[in-house]
C-alpha cells in the first residue's frame, strides 16, 4: 500500500462498512482473496453490477492490508503514549 493512497483506501473501507450495515452488501470474498498471496490490495476492478461499488472494492485493502494498517496504527499510538519504550 502506497502512503499517497492510504487515506483513499481507508475511506473505501469505511464506505464498505456503511454499505454492509445499511444495505447488506456482501464483500467478504472480495477482500479475503488477497490473503492467498499476502497482498495488501487487490489488482484490477472486480466485475459487479454497481460501478460505484466496484470502484470502492478496487480501492479497499484486503484483510491482510487491514491487519497491517491496524498493527501500524496501534504501534504508533503505543509509542506516542509511552506504552512502549525503546
Amino acid at each position: 500500500m502506497q502512503s499517497r493512497d492510504f487515506e483513499k483506501r481507508n475511506a473505501a473501507t469505511q464506505d464498505l462498512s456503511r454499505r454492509f450495515v445499511h444495505g447488506g452488501a456482501s464483500f467478504r470474498s472480495r477482500i479475503a482473496s488477497g490473503a492467498k498471496n499476502n497482498a495488501e490490495i487487490r489488482g484490477g476492478r472486480p466485475k459487479v453490477d454497481d460501478k460505484k461499488f466496484g470502484r470502492v472494492l478496487a480501492m479497499a485493502p484486503t484483510y491482510v492490508g487491514l491487519e497491517r494498517t491496524i498493527r501500524y496504527a496501534l504501534l504508533r499510538f503505543a509509542m506516542g503514549s509511552d506504552l512502549i519504550t525503546e
